[in-house]
């Protein structure tokens, strides 16, 4: 017990500093036409912050994950000039090649914040259905939270055995079970579904929203079609088949709110009696809607007179970039709106 207090006490400490020190230094790293610009004479400061709350072994929880990353900068050449590339690093902590502070190359600033990121916070991934009620308030019909983790790494999610690739600076927040996740995501007419993705620390004050956004069933829907509409004509096949309640599967990409962060959704389309009557499912009494050609195009539609369809809509990821993350906690906190106990 004594390590995980020694730890908390110096997690405290080093929150405090940096915070601190964002407020009275507005030279942190910024995203200027996408390079970075990072205060030089601050390299020691962060350096010496990330030695103090991931090498000192005073303050190292040994049960937790030892992999450090570390954030190398190069310069790029091109025509038009140069960019800045941004390299992960990776070491387990007792290695002894580690990078240290006369290794000019690493961004210790990024170094710090993206192991804060990866290692010192909890994510809460909450998804909501509301609608608004007679008053034009919101309400929250039901809910799911889910905690998730993140990674500077990504795959796709809408095609099987995909590589990892680099995304850093953004951070990716990945659901690979999403469709038993989110179970009670499905949503019809006059629905919106809400998101909301929650960082807290051991610490007390250092807690925040760092991505929100909601979106409604119609607009979901439009895509869906569309997306929909488009395969079946590419492939020449139903969407539909009778030996399951699931229309073809669509991934949706979705942007933050002021361009913050982004989100996928996997859509489905799922007849609202089976919604009903999940436990029904297999009540011999019980039809299906059924498809007809459009006369205008080759593609199929629900029949006109079926049960309206349910869009099942379930988060596969949400990316943020790390700059993005860090100003949400230490800078502009938000608490949650969609469940507040968290």
């Amino acid at each position: 017990m004594a390590k995980l207090n020694n730890e908390a006490i110096k997690l405290s400490n080093v929150f405090d500093v940096l915070s601190k020190h964002r407020n009275t230094n507005t030279n942190y790293a910024t995203e200027p036409n996408d390079t970075f610009i990072v205060d030089k004479g601050s390299l020691m400061f962060y350096h010496d912050l990330f030695h103090s709350l991931f090498l000192d072994r005073s303050s190292i929880n040994e049960d937790k994950d030892d992999l450090l990353f570390f954030v190398s900068k190069s310069i790029v050449k091109h025509q038009e000039g140069f960019t800045v590339k941004s390299n992960l690093l990776v070491f387990r902590r007792d290695n002894d090649k580690i990078p240290n502070s006369q290794d000019h190359d690493i961004d210790w600033e990024e170094t710090l914040y993206l192991n804060v990121i990866l290692q010192k916070f909890k994510y809460e991934l909450v998804c909501a259905v509301s609608q608004r009620d007679e008053n034009g308030k919101n309400k929250i019909l039901r809910y799911t939270v889910n905690e998730v983790f993140p990674s500077p790494s990504t795959h796709r999610m809408d095609k099987k055995a995909q590589e990892e690739v680099l995304s850093y600076p953004d951070i990716y927040f990945t659901i690979n079970n999403y469709d038993e996740a989110f179970k009670s995501s499905y949503l019809t007419d006059y629905q919106d579904l809400c998101v909301e993705l929650v960082a807290s620390s051991a610490i007390e004050g250092y807690k925040s929203v760092i991505f929100v956004g909601a979106v409604s069933y119609n607009a979901i829907k439009k895509v869906f079609e569309q997306k929909t509409n488009l395969s079946t004509r590419l492939t020449g096949m139903l969407p539909w088949s009778g030996a399951s309640s699931r229309l073809d599967e669509q991934f949706i990409n979705l942007r933050g709110p002021h361009r913050c962060g982004r989100a996928q959704i996997a859509v489905t389309q799922t007849a609202s009696d089976s919604i009903k009557n999940r436990q029904k499912s297999d009540d011999p009494t019980h039809s299906k809607p059924q498809l007809v050609r459009s006369k205008s195009s080759d593609s199929w539609l629900p029949w006109k007179n079926s049960e309206p369809l349910v869009l099942n809509a379930h988060l596969t990821f949400i990316s943020v970039s790390w700059y993005y993350i860090i100003q949400s906690i230490f800078d502009n906190p938000k608490k949650p709106q969609i469940v507040k106990s968290l």
